[in-house]
């Protein structure tokens, strides 16, 4: 993630569609993080050891990466379904917004969101935080009913049982969602651009 995304994921309040996504502070992350990350154009760990120690479960304190993951997808989900994302703002509302930077976690959302719960679903740690995602996946579900999207049908070819702890209605649109990303990556875009 680039620091104007961390802004933007700082200030994302679970459960509020409707929130100033308007940053109104920068982040140093050095300062708060200090020697373990580096900052170029992404924030990364300096070394592959210093990530392998925080999420380390042998590490009293560890980070949980199953719950970080849920925690960054929630965060995602939510920020795509804020007021802001709305197909049918205002070309008004649509320039303010953009001039005032409250789409910079935009690109980092849209193509990560579902990675985040793919990797919720594949983590090996417990399966905490599960009616948290669940509730924000309602949320995107209910949106693309409200614009008069299709609802999702479970494709034949593609039964993904790892989505089932969503239950039908999620694990259907889950599944959907990996369809169309298998279909997008053989595409002759995918393939140009390095997607």
């Amino acid at each position: 993630m680039t620091i104007q995304e961390m802004e933007q994921a700082l200030i994302i309040t679970p459960g509020d569609k409707g929130v100033n996504a308007k940053v109104q502070s920068s982040l140093n992350i050095v300062k708060i993080c200090g020697p373990i990350v580096e900052v170029d154009d992404y924030v990364r760990f300096v070394h592959f050891t210093a990530k392998e120690y925080l999420f380390s479960p042998q590490v009293k304190g560890h980070i949980d990466e199953g719950e970080a993951a849920t925690n960054l997808a929630s965060c995602c989900i939510m920020y795509l379904c804020q007021d802001h994302h709305d197909p049918e703002i205002p070309k008004e509302r649509l320039t303010d917004n953009l001039l005032e930077g409250i789409y910079r976690l935009h690109d980092f959302a849209s193509n990560y969101w579902f990675k985040l719960v793919e990797k919720y679903c594949t983590s090996p740690q417990t399966k905490s935080h599960l009616n948290d995602l669940v509730t924000h996946l309602k949320i995107l579900m209910g949106g693309r009913k409200r614009h008069n999207r299709e609802a999702p049908k479970l494709s034949a070819e593609l039964a993904v049982n790892e989505f089932q702890c969503f239950g039908a209605d999620i694990g259907a649109l889950l599944t959907e969602v990996a369809a169309f990303r298998i279909r997008c990556s053989g595409s002759s875009f995918s393939k140009a651009f390095g997607k």
